[in-house]
């Protein structure tokens, strides 16, 4: 345990000077405004940063501390359940070291999001099923299933826990008196129960989770457009592309074992009798006499029995049965959804434990007597993992340090290869623009466009300007289409910004906020620099009165001007119109419509006739005939 707390402690050490990731600050906002759940999440995340802000304060080392402290604790699960499987103390902390290393979670260890408790609860689960097929106590079981229930509370990816444990349930006839356990059944009773918030926020919410799961809101909604090169090719960075070769390897050697145990004569048996005794009375004779005469005492479903060594490797197998199912199940359940939709790489992490467990499985630093032999191929392989941990170190070293990586070697690398800016210069953004509202727009609200700078700007303003930080929601729905956003008559200092110099900063925006208020003053792009490398850029505008909110004014073109746009002949029955059809060509009808959105009573309709021929100024409406 010395050594986790000295691994965590380093990463802080690592992180500090580093801003606020905008992620971070969006769970954080959750966690001021606490609510049965989120549209894109159940409250998990919100409710542990809570716990660590009302114990201490909010400020940046509380949520490192809550982040760091999940990670000393899944590795300490993860240690665990090494020794569970049989690995021993060196092979138990050597997995633990290799996660440690893997460059997604070394780089997003210290980050607080919506993973942070999921994955302390799927590894609780995962290390409380194999404690359950060590001891065969039924109270392991109700922790699974409480683990269980907090990590779908976290985060929906719960579900495929659920999911490899039923797959591995179904290869493991032997284990099938859990189906008749009243325990599984009372277990699922239990999780059903700790969903309740979820539950409630979808029945006051017309059950807006289910669009959120369905056109995954977290990877910005995408749908029928295959990522599974993406995916792929996503592991061999942030898992480490000799890492990911040798899991591949062992993949297909324990497939090929599966399939060769299923010829087995006593599993064959096994499998049309389901009777235990009959297995053990026929197991594997080699086992049988290295082993035999020797008993261990453990309990059942809290009562004493008398358990052979042949019945204690047969639970380890079982184990480790359960942990390549799911590891594979992840992995594939992952792969086969990137087909047709946009999958991150960082999804596959929970199940980068047991994918790690099982590479430890056969690391030739071992002793024991059901492991006497180390084969030429298993030295090997113990060399390929170990050789893994280099380009694993490489590449979170880079992510952390490229810019001087850079300078010292002479690379000359392009600005956004450096990783480490992906934060920088946030706090800069907010603070003028701040200056900016409180010098010339004193009477302006601030308000973002995307959500991830709503929140920024409500991290960096929690001291000087209590209070929420609103988004306009343009771009995509989130949790902040659920929270006041702007009111009528209200001026505002509306800011996008764009998070490296080769993005254009937000440019869907410009079309909508002359339609959307009074009058709109727009300020120069602006920039923001760190060590010389431009970070941010950022632009804001000055929006008086507000009238109408951007979906009410695509509802006005698409209720009376759309039809003119998509069925062109239409307009020469329509005399008000008739001077359209000289003045279309070579001109975006739609976007001159939509300048007169505002004015689309009938009255208006010759001007715009009128406008469109003579190429005069657009026509005014009087502010009653807005609203």
């Amino acid at each position: 345990m010395s050594g986790i707390l000295l691994l965590v402690a380093a990463r802080f050490y690592i992180s500090l000077g580093e801003q606020i990731h905008p992620d971070e600050a969006y769970y954080w906002v959750w966690s001021r405004y606490l609510d049965w759940a989120y549209y894109d999440q159940g409250p998990g995340v919100a409710w542990y940063i809570a716990m660590f802000t009302h114990l201490f304060q909010e400020s940046w080392w509380v949520l490192k501390l809550a982040a760091l402290v999940a990670l000393a604790v899944v590795m300490a699960l993860l240690w665990s359940a090494g020794r569970l499987l049989g690995l021993g103390w060196h092979r138990s902390t050597i997995v633990v070291v290799l996660f440690y290393l893997t460059p997604g979670v070394f780089l997003g260890s210290d980050l607080i999001m919506h993973d942070t408790p999921f994955l302390m609860a799927w590894m609780l689960a995962t290390w409380s099923m194999l404690h359950y097929l060590r001891h065969r106590r039924a109270v392991y079981l109700y922790v699974m299933f409480v683990a269980i229930g907090l990590g779908a509370l976290s985060k929906h990816s719960m579900a495929i826990f659920v999911m490899a444990w039923l797959l591995w349930l179904v290869f493991q006839k032997h284990e099938y008196y859990l189906w008749r356990s009243p325990h599984v059944w009372v277990g699922a009773l239990i999780v059903l129960v700790l969903l309740t918030p979820i539950w409630i926020w979808n029945l006051d919410h017309n059950w807006d989770q289910i669009d959120a799961i369905r056109y995954l809101r977290s990877a910005g909604g995408g749908q029928r457009q295959s990522s599974t090169g993406s995916l792929i090719f996503g592991q061999l960075f942030l898992f480490s592309p000799l890492w990911f070769l040798a899991f591949a390897l062992l993949w297909f050697y324990l497939l090929y074992r599966f399939f060769r145990e299923l010829q087995w004569p006593p599993l064959r048996r096994l499998w049309r009798e389901h009777n235990l005794r009959t297995f053990l009375r026929l197991f594997s004779i080699e086992v049988r006499q290295q082993l035999t005469n020797w008993w261990m005492v453990s309990r059942r479903d809290g009562q004493l029995v008398n358990i052979s060594i042949a019945e204690q490797e047969l639970n380890r197998r079982s184990a480790l049965w359960f942990i390549f199912w799911q590891a594979s199940f992840v992995i594939l359940f992952f792969v086969v959804m990137s087909r047709t939709s946009v999958v991150q790489a960082n999804w596959l992490i929970p199940g980068w434990p047991a994918i790690l467990l099982l590479m430890g499985a056969y690391l030739p630093f071992h002793k024991g007597a059901l492991h006497l032999v180390r084969s030429v191929w298993q030295k090997g392989y113990g060399a390929l993992i170990l050789l893994g941990s280099l380009p694993a170190i490489g590449i979170s070293l880079f992510a952390l340090y490229g810019y001087q990586i850079d300078q010292q070697l002479g690379l000359r690398l392009p600005d956004q290869a450096f990783l480490q800016f992906r934060t920088a210069g946030y706090r800069e953004m907010i603070a003028q623009l701040e200056q900016v509202r409180r010098q010339k727009y004193p009477n302006a609200i601030l308000i973002a466009n995307r959500y991830q700078d709503a929140a920024i700007a409500e991290w960096y303003l929690r001291d000087t300007r209590p209070g929420r930080v609103a988004s306009m929601n343009i771009s995509q729905k989130n949790q902040y289409s659920y929270w006041p956003s702007l009111e009528k008559g209200q001026d505002y200092l509306i800011f996008a910004s764009s998070e490296n110099g080769l993005t254009p900063v937000d440019p869907f925006l410009f079309i909508w906020l002359d339609y959307m208020f009074e009058s709109v003053t727009t300020a120069d792009e602006q920039t923001v620099t760190h060590q010389g490398v431009l970070v941010k850029k950022y632009r804001y505008w000055y929006a008086r009165n507000f009238r109408m909110a951007w979906y009410e004014v695509l509802q006005i073109y698409l209720d009376r001007l759309a039809i003119l746009d998509l069925m062109p002949s239409m307009r020469g029955y329509n005399k008000h119109l008739k001077a359209a059809n000289a003045a279309a060509s070579g001109d975006n009808l739609m976007t001159r419509m939509l300048r007169l959105q505002k004015c689309y009573e009938p009255d208006y309709l010759e001007m715009l006739g009128n406008w469109l021929l003579n190429k005069q100024s657009a026509p005014r409406c009087e502010a009653h005939k807005l609203l």
